[in-house]
């Protein structure tokens, strides 16, 4: 009697994991060529999104030290925690901007970056899955 109830509970698990593996497995291959389609930013476009977002976040933070810095009042809470948050925020794209420019040097070295267009081209990426995948 409990051998046989041990046996049913693990089939079911095993069926619901199966059951999540294959539709989570459909979906994967299902919007691969969506994304091969869509593509993805150029580095250019990446980059100058980066240095625009960390100005911005600088300019806001001058400005608000500038705020206090005239009048000679004591900073606000809410100010403070501004502040501190825009701190953040500016190490964070800091540390962004700095991976980044790691994995577009990886990019330039593997060749995968076309330097004419500055984007990135799936051409050379398309013949090599399809060489792989013409042995099959």
């Amino acid at each position: 009697m409990g051998e046989s109830a041990i046996f049913f509970t693990i089939s079911v698990l095993t069926c619901f994991g199966i059951a999540v593996w294959v539709i989570y497995g459909a979906f994967g291959l299902g919007a691969l060529p969506m994304f091969l389609i869509k593509g993805t930013k150029s580095l250019q476009e990446t980059k100058n999104e980066l240095s625009n977002d960390l100005s911005k976040i600088r300019e806001r933070y001058r400005a608000i030290q500038e705020k206090y810095a005239r009048s000679h009042t004591k900073i606000s809470k809410s100010d403070q925690r501004l502040l501190s948050n825009l701190k953040k925020q500016e190490r964070f794209l800091v540390d962004f901007q700095g991976n980044f420019s790691i994995k577009a040097g990886i990019f330039f070295k593997k060749g995968l970056f076309q330097r004419k267009t500055r984007k990135l081209t799936y051409s050379r990426i398309n013949s090599r899955v399809c060489r792989r995948f013409s042995k099959y």
